[in-house]
C-alpha cells in the first residue's frame, strides 16, 4: 500500500465531523475559543497517532464486514484501507457502531 492514513488526512477526517455532524447536523454553534480548543486537541491526537507504527488499516472493521463460512472467518469491503496506525480498527472493532458490547467484554479484549 502506498496510501497512508496519516497525519494530514485524519486531522482532515477530524474537522470533517467537526464541521459535518457537530456544526452542521447536530447544529452546535462552537465559539472561536471552542473551535481552537478542538483544533488543538485533534493536532495533539494526530501528532500522537503520526509516531505509532503503521500497519494495512481496513477502516472500516465492525462485525458487518467480518464473514463466517465454513468456520473461517472473512474481512470484506477493503475499498478504504491504506496504511495507518495499529489503533484504528481496534477501536472501530471494540466500539461496533451495530454491535453494543458490555464493557467487561471490551476490557477483556483490550487486555487479550
Amino acid at each position: 500500500f502506498t496510501v497512508e492514513f496519516n497525519r494530514e488526512k485524519l486531522l482532515w477526517e477530524m474537522n470533517y465531523g467537526r464541521e459535518h455532524l457537530l456544526e452542521k447536523f447536530c447544529q452546535f454553534d462552537l465559539s472561536a475559543v471552542e473551535r481552537n480548543m478542538l483544533t488543538q486537541t485533534f493536532t495533539q491526537i494526530c501528532e500522537t497517532l503520526a509516531k505509532e507504527p503503521k500497519r494495512i488499516s481496513h477502516r472500516d472493521y465492525h462485525s458487518r464486514n467480518l464473514m463466517i463460512k465454513l468456520g473461517n472467518m472473512r474481512v470484506i469491503d477493503f475499498q478504504d484501507a491504506r496504511m495507518g496506525p495499529v489503533q484504528y480498527d481496534l477501536v472501530s472493532l471494540l466500539h461496533d457502531s451495530y454491535v453494543q458490547l458490555h464493557a467487561d467484554s471490551i476490557d477483556k479484549l483490550l487486555h487479550y
